[in-house]
């Protein structure tokens, strides 16, 4: 009679072993992984800006200056005359369309017509508020919380598409005392290399196109974040914030650097001015979702991740395109 063998088997400790070593292993791949795809998102977010600097540099090649931050007049029911390319409101981003692979989209734009118009039937069928809803791929970080839509009170509510870069355009230098250099103002066309109702050509950056920041990304609009957290969406405006405004037909997109005072931060105390001025706030202050800084795109199309550590300062600096500084400290 032949004695049956009997199988080997694992047994529990060995399982348990097998287990906890599994275990092991993915803790220590979940956080290479993320930082995989903190990575790409990262890249992605510099090529998107690098493409923005090539459309600005062909459409001043065209027009003999760079693109207007905006097309500003007050009266937006009557078209302006001090700018030539567009009359009403408009922002810089539909200007580039035709730099950027999105013809087909300028095709739909009126620059006759008010930015947001929901009443004047462009050639295509469509008003500008139709067109303004319409997302494009460039204007996006990935790194950024997807889905988002802005409100301005219009037909459909939260419907119109947003953009995570925006031009560099004006200081807050009232009642500010992080800002400690005598900076030139210019109240009719601001302060940045885009200028408003303006074609600045590269001449006008004497500071030179490799000290000078043209676009910055303000990533995650028209959520209101500060310091990595969410404290509501715009519209409204907290109590105490500023508006988180991201469209990218809105002419209020620009940045208006004015930082955050940390220990306001969360409150309903009005926060800004203040000494943080990278990845702190959203409103309107430079802003990107990636670990120790925000991307932003220079004058002469380099692109460089803007350290969170640097001063008020040194940002006006490389704001101002004109300014007769040196920078004081290395920014990237």
């Amino acid at each position: 009679m032949q004695c049956s063998k009997r199988q080997a088997a694992f047994t529990l400790i060995e399982l348990l072993v097998v287990i906890a070593i599994i275990a092991i292993l993915i803790g220590l791949l979940l956080p290479a992984v993320q930082k995989v795809r903190e990575a790409a998102a990262r890249t992605q977010c510099m090529n998107n800006l690098k493409q923005i600097g090539l459309a600005l540099h062909n459409f001043h090649d065209t027009y003999n200056g760079f693109p207007p931050c905006r097309v500003e007049n007050k009266n937006a029911t009557t078209a302006s005359t001090l700018f030539p390319l567009a009359t009403y409101r408009h922002s810089w981003a539909p200007f580039l369309f035709p730099f950027i692979e999105q013809g087909n989209l300028q095709n739909l734009y009126n620059f006759h017509a008010d930015c947001t118009s929901t009443t004047v039937i462009n050639p295509s069928g469509l008003t500008n508020y139709q067109v303004s809803q319409i997302d494009v791929k460039l204007f996006l970080c990935p790194a950024a919380p997807g889905g988002r839509k802005e409100s301005i009170g219009g037909p459909g509510g939260a419907v119109l598409a947003v953009t995570d870069y925006s031009p560099t355009s004006s200081v807050v230098t009232a009642n500010n005392p992080y800002v400690t250099y005598v900076l030139p103002k210019d109240p009719v066309h601001l302060d940045g290399v885009l200028g408003q109702n303006i074609l600045r050509p590269m001449s006008y950056v004497t500071d030179g196109t490799s000290n000078t920041m043209a676009i910055a990304e303000d990533a995650g609009r028209p959520q209101i974040w500060e310091l990595g957290r969410q404290v509501g969406t715009f519209p409204p405006t907290p109590p105490g914030k500023r508006a988180a405004i991201g469209g990218w037909s809105q002419p209020c997109q620009i940045i208006n650097l004015a930082g955050l005072n940390p220990a306001l931060a969360g409150g309903t105390t009005p926060d800004f001015p203040g000494p943080c001025i990278v990845n702190c706030d959203n409103s309107l202050n430079p802003y990107g979702f990636h670990p120790g800084g925000a991307n932003i795109l220079m004058a002469d199309g380099s692109v460089h991740l803007l350290n969170s550590s640097v001063s008020f300062n040194l940002v006006a600096l490389l704001l101002v395109p004109n300014d007769g500084y040196v920078l004081p400290e290395q920014p990237f």
